[in-house]
């Protein structure tokens, strides 16, 4: 599944970032290739887990 990751115009529709797009859609006058290829649509980069706390100075 490709989603927005910057938004864009097409002639039919303004896309969002986080709306999901498909191969298929009509995103006329760009391409899905051109798109995905400058990054305006591509695979959402998971969550990023939260750093882990610095250790305290009981922990040496």
């Amino acid at each position: 599944m490709n989603n927005v990751l910057k938004p864009f115009n097409s002639t039919s529709r303004r896309y969002a970032v986080g709306d999901p797009v498909r191969e298929t859609d009509d995103l006329s006058p760009h391409s899905f290739e051109d798109l995905k290829a400058r990054k305006f649509i591509g695979t959402p980069k998971p969550a990023q887990a939260e750093k882990a706390a610095a250790p305290s100075s009981k922990d040496k």
